[in-house]
């Protein structure tokens, strides 16, 4: 894992109001597929059919992130929402508690029905470094495909959620050495390159690769 991540001290940084760095929501829905597949939807539910799903996807995203000036000064803070939802096909959004139920025991894992809250309180510099510096909240953004098949019609579609998360803080001169960390870039832009924050903010915390030529081995792979 990046050497960015340590743990944070749960402390208020007494400062000016820093400046709020708006945001996208979360993006909309895909469009429904097709005449069939919603004529499923009112006749077949997770609890009438069988559930096939994928295998879950899980990506480190940021959603929240505070800048500091040289001085330790709170200057900017940054939030975006995760919200569980049900993504494309033409599942309705009532199916996701009983969606996620399942997702959580095929997978032995839980999953979370709630939207992520992070406390910006808790996000500070280093101490006894003075420098432009950023802290950040990451969350495992987690995203599986699935398939509800019924006599006579399937429904199909995806779901978003999260699981377990963390904390971390960098100094922006060392964001050139930390390729994983490169999407945090526009936060040390001065000012704040809002245009070229992404939508959803992902880290790659993955270690480098071996000596392999530049190509990844099963080694290479961080665990999620």
């Amino acid at each position: 894992m990046s050497t960015a991540l340590i743990a944070v001290a749960m402390t208020t940084l007494a400062c000016a109001r820093p400046a709020e760095i708006p945001s996208a929501h979360q993006p909309p829905a895909s469009a429904s597929a097709s005449a069939e597949s919603r004529a499923a939807a009112s006749d077949c539910t997770p609890a009438d059919g069988s559930v096939a799903w994928s295998e879950p996807r899980f990506e480190h995203q940021v959603t929240s992130v505070v800048t500091f000036d040289s001085r330790g000064v709170k200057r900017n803070t940054w939030t975006t929402p995760m919200n569980p939802a049900v993504l494309g096909g033409d599942a309705p959004p009532s199916w996701l508690p009983a969606l996620l139920e399942g997702l959580s025991v095929r997978n032995n894992a839980a999953f979370e029905s709630s939207p992520i809250e992070d406390d910006l309180r808790h996000l500070t510099p280093f101490e006894n470094f003075p420098a432009h510096q950023i802290a950040y909240s990451m969350n495992n953004r987690v995203t599986a495909d699935f398939v509800v098949s019924c006599q006579g019609g399937e429904v199909r579609g995806s779901i978003l959620t999260w699981s377990g998360g963390g904390s971390g803080r960098m100094r922006c001169s060392d964001l050139p050495y930390d390729p994983g960390m490169a999407a945090l870039a526009p936060f040390c832009a001065d000012p704040v390159d809002t245009a070229a924050i992404a939508e959803p903010l992902l880290l790659d915390l993955r270690p480098p690769p071996s000596d392999s030529g530049g190509v990844l081995g099963p080694d290479d792979i961080g665990v999620n």
